[in-house]
């Protein structure tokens, strides 16, 4: 839960600076590793109305996205 987001624009590129960093190879081993990510973005008092709400929101949002099986956020 990230708490200084002000609104989607800023949420949007905070996920694609996650996503850049979790998304780039790493050695593990001696064998060259890759990761996928999804992120789930909701925002207060945009989409929900309390913490719990505002984090069922974002799960929804990141389950939506999934069977698409790409990155996103």
């Amino acid at each position: 839960l990230y708490t200084d987001i002000r609104d989607y624009t800023e949420a949007y590129n905070l996920a694609e600076e996650i996503l850049s960093v979790v998304s780039s190879p790493f050695l593990l081993a001696e064998e060259q590793i890759f990761v996928g990510a999804s992120i789930g973005i909701a925002i207060y008092p945009d989409d929900a109305d309390s913490q719990e709400s505002l984090t069922r929101e974002a799960r929804f949002q990141l389950m939506m996205r999934e069977p698409q099986h790409k990155i996103h956020y």
